[in-house]
């Protein structure tokens, strides 16, 4: 079975009940080439694994946007964390995402 990757990704982090939230998904299967989204309406920060292969195409206070790249380890899991200020206290999630292998 193989899984379903996406190409282009937006994550809607929101909070609730003095929670990070990010829907139904915490974790996304990607490969090289898609773009991750991550927007929020309070600052928010995302932070990569050292080693992450992916590419900060943007950031704003509000929402940051990384690409994947083709060093991307096949099957594994790269952790980032998310980091949200609710106006009184920083909030943190550490989800992941799976870096899919080539389709073919």
């Amino acid at each position: 079975m193989e899984a379903r990757t996406e190409k282009e990704v937006e994550i809607h982090v929101k909070l609730r009940e003095g929670r990070i939230d990010m829907g139904e998904k915490y974790a996304y299967a990607v490969e090289a080439g898609a773009t991750i989204k991550w927007v929020c309406a309070q600052p928010l920060a995302i932070l990569l694994e050292w080693d992450a292969p992916f590419e900060i195409k943007y950031k704003s206070a509000k929402s940051t946007v990384v690409q994947a790249t083709k060093e991307g380890v096949p099957n594994r899991l790269y952790k980032y964390g998310i980091a949200v200020f609710d106006g009184e206290k920083v909030l943190t999630l550490d989800p992941v995402l799976v870096f899919a292998p080539p389709r073919g």
